[in-house]
């Protein structure tokens, strides 16, 4: 008797098994063949599954400027991210188009790559206009690090315009003071398209002592309009005679080893300074507002405020990106992202480490059509990043400035 009822105990939990398993495939039937839920891939476009036609010969001028993972700073393979621009027969810049536009997949080797994210960064003109300004720590623990700093930030600045863009470069240096300030003045020097007067100004910066930096009023510093009192030292724009250009993207462009100071934080900003007046995210508050994108080259301990460095350039629309990067493919990511208003993000299938990737990433808008192809090369290692400049080669990005900043002193 009670061997029987071991049976059908066993018999009734195979009954379950195989109806769990019968409904199962009865809901993934109706999804539709492995797509978007619901996709009856009726349409010949929103079939996650389809590659895209042939769109070489359309009218769209889709150009992919960098390719691989890591382009956006946190993230890293299997993500995969594209910086494309999206241009009309005249030139002129497109914006507001959606994953569908772009067939909902990148074609990766002849294989469909789904989901893909879309990011429209847009803004850009037929000749980007950009006002950078570097915000740069030159507390002592940067002592070491300030030569190769200025010297790739004369670097970029060359670069940029040698590319064709109607940039100005301006700089702002902080500890815990900043600006022109009654709190003893730091040096700063106002946007210029003057490259040569940039780059001579700038190769004079020391580093100094500091006690706890100042970010957070500094960034508002660079940002705050003229008359506008958001901190206890005021306005760039007011202190150093200059306005921002109308129709040119603000980057701010951070560069520091260290945490920040808040309103609360114990050590706070007091000995050259009167304290920090703004929260982060009050501050990110303002930069969204006012149309500020951040890229912040930071330490990525968890101590240094890594995660909140992040959310900073994600809320703000930029990059973050580990300070002991390799700094030539930061400054190529910076710039392209000025110029390419699009970037598209995507989970790769294929983790076969060390292999070239041929991608086509192709545009079906009621602009017209278009497409164009590029390459990468998957990293060694999973979850490690590789990025390729369709004008350079590819590199893994390891160590923005050149060895390990020194840990322990300001």
């Amino acid at each position: 008797m009670q061997k029987e009822k071991i049976v059908k105990k066993i018999v009734k939990s195979i009954l379950w098994i195989m109806f769990i398993m019968l409904m199962t495939f009865a809901f993934i039937s109706c999804e539709g063949p492995q797509g978007i839920p619901g996709d009856d891939g009726s349409d010949g476009k929103d079939t996650v599954l389809d590659l895209p036609p042939d769109n070489s010969a359309g009218s769209l001028d889709v150009t992919i400027a960098a390719i691989g993972s890591n382009l956006r700073g946190y993230d890293a393979a299997p993500s995969i991210t594209i910086q494309a621009s999206v241009r009309d027969s005249s030139g002129n810049y497109i914006n507001g188009l959606r994953p569908a536009d772009f067939y909902n997949v990148v074609d990766e080797d002849g294989v469909a790559m789904w989901p893909i994210d879309v990011q429209n960064i847009g803004g850009a003109s037929a000749i980007p206009q950009v006002d950078y300004v570097y915000l740069i720590d030159v507390s002592g623990s940067m002592y070491y690090e300030i030569a190769a700093v200025k010297a790739n930030i004369q670097a970029h600045a060359n670069a940029t315009i040698a590319g064709g863009i109607d940039a100005r470069f301006g700089y702002v240096t902080f500890v815990e003071n900043f600006g022109n300030s009654n709190y003893n003045e730091r040096p700063y020097f106002a946007p210029t398209s003057d490259v040569t007067a940039f780059s001579s100004d700038i190769a004079t910066l020391t580093t100094g002592n500091g006690y706890t930096e100042n970010h957070i009023d500094a960034m508002d510093y660079v940002r705050a309009a003229t008359g506008e009192n958001t901190n206890y030292e005021g306005s760039f724009q007011d202190q150093a005679g200059f306005t921002y250009r109308a129709g040119a993207a603000k980057v701010i462009i951070l560069i520091t080893d260290e945490g920040y100071a808040t309103p609360t934080s114990p050590g706070n900003v007091t000995s050259y300074y009167p304290g920090v007046a703004n929260t982060m995210q009050e501050e990110i508050t303002f930069l969204k507002r006012d149309n500020f994108t951040v890229y912040a080259l930071t330490s990525s301990s968890t101590s240094q405020n890594y995660a909140e460095y992040v959310n900073l350039t994600v809320e703000t629309g930029g990059l973050w990106f580990d300070v002991t990067a390799d700094f030539t493919s930061i400054i190529t990511t910076i710039g392209s992202a000025a110029v390419n208003n699009y970037v598209i993000t995507y989970l790769t299938s294929n983790l076969t480490p060390g292999t070239t990737r041929n991608v086509r990433l192709a545009v079906n808008s009621s602009y017209g059509v278009g497409q164009d192809t590029g390459s990468y090369v998957f990293p060694t290692t999973v979850f490690s990043s590789s990025v390729r400049s369709l004008t350079g080669t590819p590199t893994l990005v390891v160590n923005v400035i050149t060895g390990l900043l020194p840990t322990g002193s300001d």
